[in-house]
């Protein structure tokens, strides 16, 4: 009992670690969806996690005390526990169903809506920024595979003032190529190219622009991170079942011998 605790507390950290690092650095993708499931689910596990800390404490205090009130308490905390883990792994399932078709109108109403619109919204800056990031982590640009297109009927591209026509940014640099270093490859021929992309589909190969849309890109990511998540709140809470067991059977043997 005292030992699957141990590894009930380390279990607690590590959801926390996992829960706060997805919220913090891997989030972006939720804005970009429209859909804040992962958001949710990351959510579900910080508080799981802070529980399963709590819990761990009840738990190795009651069996070296071998008080019953302790363990009763453990045993109601994990089963509340255990239905949270799987509402947390359900919300992540839930996210993935949401990938669908529709999610590209979406996204593509989006960009060409809200993104890099200068009106002081909070909503305009926080896509930006996750249209920024999303382009910038996952190497893509746009929706669909080489839709740059998407940007010239975008609030970002009419909303250049004193930027002279031929000067214009076709697509934002986010979506332009970095070296090693994190430097742009050629930042003027992946917005300004006139040859081929990111103005025409086809004709002279641009290597400084991303051709990959966003949608694929994304929903690959999303099906990694979401796996994680899965994985570790139905991992944790099939194995709080084995709690479970430990504390009905030290609860009925002390019931037993007074």
């Amino acid at each position: 009992m005292f030992a699957m605790n141990f590894l009930y507390f380390a279990a607690g950290v590590a959801a926390l670690g996992v829960a706060a690092w997805i919220l913090s650095e891997r989030n972006f993708i939720a804005e970009v969806f429209s859909t804040q499931m992962m958001t949710a689910a990351a959510i579900v596990l910080i508080v799981c996690g802070s529980l399963i800390i709590l819990i761990s404490f009840f738990g190795c205090t009651g069996a070296i005390l071998e008080n019953k009130c302790m363990i009763l308490t453990y045993f109601i905390f994990v089963t509340t526990l255990f239905l949270s883990m799987l509402v947390s792994g359900i919300l992540a399932f839930v996210f993935r169903a949401q990938i669908g078709d529709e999610v590209r109108g979406v996204m593509r109403s989006s960009l060409q809506n809200y993104y890099g619109k200068n009106d002081g919204s909070a909503k305009a800056k926080a896509v930006t920024d996750a249209w920024d990031r999303t382009q910038e982590y996952l190497y893509c640009c746009a929706v669909e595979d080489a839709s740059w297109e998407t940007y010239r009927r975008s609030e970002w591209y009419k909303l250049q003032p004193g930027v002279p026509e031929a000067d214009k940014p076709y697509v934002p640099l986010s979506c332009c190529v970095r070296d090693q270093y994190r430097t742009y490859v050629d930042p003027r021929k992946c917005q300004l190219w006139q040859l081929g992309p990111p103005v025409l589909r086809d004709g002279e190969p641009n290597e400084a622009l991303h051709h990959r849309g966003c949608y694929e890109a994304g929903k690959d990511f999303a099906y990694e991170y979401t796996g994680y998540l899965i994985g570790f709140a139905f991992g944790v809470g099939l194995s709080m079942i084995l709690g479970l067991v430990f504390a009905i059977y030290l609860y009925t043997k002390l019931k037993r011998y007074g």
